[in-house]
């Protein structure tokens, strides 16, 4: 699909828009308020990572025989690899967040007029089912960015390797190099 400059505009508007009434309405309601880790946040603000943390859940249920997120510190991974990222990918993720979280947006969207972090699971639930299922293309690659952020922060600790039967990254220090002819008595390597 071939974007124009007037279907740019639209949705710059539009996702402008979304923001300003976001913002608006994080200051009617308050949401979860939860404890930071020890170490500090360096992209997310404490309710962008309280989100972060009501959503973890529904993204990720507790499995027999898998570590729990909280022993994965899955939040606090998101944090750390967005702050790998470019700070544009950091501060659109908290944006989302901001979105979600949003009491306003989320009566006018899914129904639901408290805060993301303060809804019943079954609100959370149904808010994360319509960003999904959502014929709005930003929130639909929203839920997609933040479930594999999750998701990835997850199952890229090696204390889930075991669980899912993967032995490990392999060891490639005893590989010789490209180019590079393994050790032999009495010859030399080529470089």
């Amino acid at each position: 699909m071939v974007s124009t400059r007037r279907s740019l505009l639209k949705k710059g508007l539009v996702g402008g828009g979304l923001l300003a009434v976001s913002g608006v309405g994080l200051s009617l309601q308050p949401g979860q308020d939860i404890p930071v880790p020890p170490q500090g946040l360096k992209i997310l603000t404490p309710q962008n990572y309280a989100t972060l943390m009501a959503i973890i859940p529904h993204v990720l249920p507790v499995s027999k025989g898998f570590p729990s997120t909280g022993d994965i510190q899955v939040a606090q991974r998101v944090d750390d690899l967005l702050a790998l990222l470019h700070p544009a990918d950091g501060a659109e993720l908290a944006q989302a967040l901001q979105v979600i979280e949003n009491p306003v947006l989320g009566l006018v969207l899914d129904g639901r007029f408290r805060p993301f972090s303060v809804s019943s699971a079954t609100e959370q639930e149904q808010t994360l089912r319509n960003w999904k299922t959502s014929r709005l293309a930003v929130r639909r690659t929203g839920y997609v960015a933040l479930t594999g952020l999750i998701k990835s922060c997850y199952f890229s600790h090696p204390k889930t390797y075991a669980a899912v039967g993967y032995p490990g990254p392999p060891d490639y220090s005893k590989v010789a190099s490209p180019g590079q002819l393994p050790d032999e008595p009495g010859t030399e390597a080529t470089p």
